[in-house]
């Protein structure tokens, strides 16, 4: 047979290994981007094209940046789904390499560069995935030494590439994963085969192993490179060198210029490179991810020092969705911004002894959302130890913490009043008086023991004084308070003991306002979500307090605040309460018919209690601002004791 013969058939070898390797790259990138294939060949061909005018691969970026701009991938996206597949590759080619070695006699034909090669990618994926922690943390720390804007970048892109991990894939895609890895070396590899036959029957043999020089070297230099040393060895040797680079990638982008929707047959390819930003959709639903900078890095820090596991347990539970956006606040729970199958929703998860717990929210909202309006439940899944339900999702709905500053104050009191008036028609609807036993369990479930829980773990120079001082204030110390028994005989301040159903967590953040709704009946603006209808006694004065956990202690924004500076028992952080929110709580008082009332007193009562249940979780999830939230709760102590304990 003649070397075009064998020619041919490396070629037709060399194109299926392509298209495999599309397979593979549109897997890794499915629940991020379910774009055309001629995308992605489209990017291949570009970025193949530049890996033969350019050395070090640098054809890899261009590739990335090709399909962020063809499509709505984002450019993080695109290069970890690049990082992941290179390393798999690399790890691939080392199990070949090592089972040649074992096998015997055959290492001399692969180079000795591409066995150390091999050995060396072994060595680094056992360092990376043995010591996963400390490679993170270091990440982290590197990031650190540049501005938050190319730090935001670095976090995101190893971010990603942990997203992109072939492990979080659902079984099955796993498997598909491993068998398209294994089809596409082996094309590769009968490429390779047949155009060595092709070189010894022409007599145009290279001075380096085949395998070597188009695998390893290929890494650092060019195929242009290449083929200049070549042609001193032989021209029949760079002639065939040059068609095996130069016909796939022609034969690619004749079929990208047939097969390829109209507008991207128009774009020249200087627009490619010319204005490399993410499209429209990516700024929805990438970059907007995390609409705040700070909440971002939050997360990062969070994720990299490994405070927060749970994603990846999510992920690894839920390996079909694409996390936009963490929605998680106040409770046990995870509430996620998700896109599934291109469909955009909420998805609330617990794992472990938390199942019961949204289980009970799945019910409450089921029994009430005829009375008031809720949240629809899209549907409840259980798979393990998780359990999980979804929620309807959309761009212009967000929550009152979002909104409220935005929205005039008369629109914010309209729907303060029409939440109150259809909770007091329509749920809180009980005669019962709460017995004696539920009080006790109340005042030592929700305090008491948060009380010794709090007293053990945050450090003892802050609550062990009599005085603190909070922002240059001087106020009585947590102790003062226990010596006083203001916490043994806490049930005894409830004036109301009346209980029935309630929402439970009424904070503003799950309030949902319908921005597209405001400018017709406020009944209809508004929804309610995440309810926690069970706190041992339940009154509806826990609801109204926590609107004023969110209007009047400012809890949304104490978990944003970056900076806290302790001394002994001096603590000073930024405290943000805005005139919007003092005048909402001003008339939320008048609603509940003054500060003196005993309504108002209630509400202020179970406020305490709020941050006593709150922080306790902020401390068992790691969170760097407890200590805010304790010197709050001393304000809010303090506040209560000036206004109805000692004065009467």
């Amino acid at each position: 047979m003649t070397p075009k013969f064998y020619f041919f058939f490396s070629l037709v070898a060399l194109m299926c290994g392509h298209i495999v390797r599309v397979i593979r790259w549109r897997l890794i990138l499915e629940k991020y981007h379910s774009g055309r294939a001629a995308w992605y060949f489209l990017s291949l061909v570009v970025g193949y094209l530049c890996n033969f005018i350019f050395p070090l691969r640098l054809g890899e970026l261009i590739r990335a940046a090709v399909l962020t701009k063809t499509s709505s991938c984002s450019l993080s996206k695109a290069l970890g789904s690049i990082v992941v597949e290179r390393f798999v590759d690399l790890l691939t080619v080392a199990a070949f390499v090592l089972f040649l070695i074992i096998d015997g006699g055959h290492s001399k034909e692969l180079g000795s560069g591409l066995v150390f090669l091999s050995a060396g990618a072994c060595l680094l994926y056992m360092i990376v995935f043995s010591k996963a922690g400390y490679i993170k943390r270091r990440t982290y720390q590197i990031a650190s030494l540049f501005n938050q804007e190319i730090k935001r970048g670095i976090l995101n892109f190893f971010w990603g590439i942990r997203l992109l991990n072939p492990k979080l894939l659902t079984p099955r895609k796993q498997q598909t994963f491993l068998i398209t890895t294994l089809l596409m070396w082996f094309f590769y590899g009968y490429s390779v085969y047949f155009l060595s036959i092709t070189l010894k029957i022409s007599e145009a043999h290279p001075s380096t192993p085949l395998f070597e020089l188009i695998y390893l070297r290929g890494y650092l230099t060019s195929g242009f490179l290449q083929i200049r040393e070549s042609a001193q060895f032989s021209a029949p040797l760079s002639t065939y060198l040059l068609g095996y680079y130069l016909i796939p990638i022609g034969l690619i982008f004749l079929y990208v210029l047939m097969f390829s929707p109209k507008s991207l047959r128009k774009m020249r390819l200087s627009e490619v490179f010319r204005n490399l930003k993410p499209t429209e959709t990516e700024n929805i639903y990438h970059l907007n991810a995390f609409q705040n900078p700070l909440d971002q890095l939050n997360f990062f820090q969070s994720y990299f020092f490994e405070q927060n596991k749970l994603v990846e347990k999510v992920y690894r539970t839920n390996s079909d969705i694409a996390i936009l956006r963490d929605l998680s606040s106040g409770s046990n729970a995870i509430t996620l911004a998700i896109r599934e199958k291109q469909c955009e929703k909420i998805r609330k998860l617990a794992f472990g002894d938390d199942t019961p717990g949204l289980h009970q929210q799945v019910n409450w909202l089921n029994s009430v959302r005829n009375e008031i309006p809720v949240a629809p439940v899209l549907g409840l899944r259980r798979d393990a130890d998780m359990l999980s339900y979804d929620m309807p999702y959309s761009p212009n709905n967000l929550s009152f913490f979002e909104v409220i500053h935005t929205l005039s104050q008369k629109t914010n009191k309209k729907i303060i009043t029409d939440i109150v008036e259809r909770l007091e028609k329509n749920l809180y609807q009980s005669n019962r008086l709460a017995t004696d036993q539920e009080l006790l369990d109340y005042s030592l479930e929700k305090v008491c023991r948060n009380l010794e829980f709090i007293q053990r773990f945050l450090p003892p120079s802050l609550v062990d004084p009599t005085k603190i001082f909070v922002n240059g204030v001087e106020l009585r110390n947590i102790s003062f308070f226990e010596e006083q028994g203001f916490f043994k005989n806490f049930s005894r301040f409830i004036n109301d003991k009346h209980v029935g159903t309630i929402h439970g967590d009424l904070t503003i953040e799950n309030i949902i306002i319908k921005g597209d709704r405001l400018d017709q009946e406020i009944a209809d603006a508004w929804y309610l979500i995440d309810p926690n209808p069970d706190n041992i006694f339940n009154s509806k004065w826990i609801d109204y307090s926590k609107l004023f956990q969110s209007l009047d202690s400012g809890y949304e924004f104490l978990g944003k605040i970056s900076r806290i500076e302790i001394c002994q028992n001096n603590i000073r952080f930024p405290f943000f309460k805005s005139a919007q929110y003092a005048e909402l709580v001003g008339f939320l008082i008048h609603l509940l018919g003054g500060t003196d009332s005993l309504k108002v007193q209630d509400v202020k009562l179970h406020q305490i209690v709020n941050y006593f249940r709150l922080i306790p979780y902020k401390i068992r999830r790691g969170q760097k601002n407890c200590s805010a939230y304790y010197a709050t709760l001393v304000v809010l102590l303090n506040d209560y004791w000036n206004r109805y304990v000692q004065k009467a």
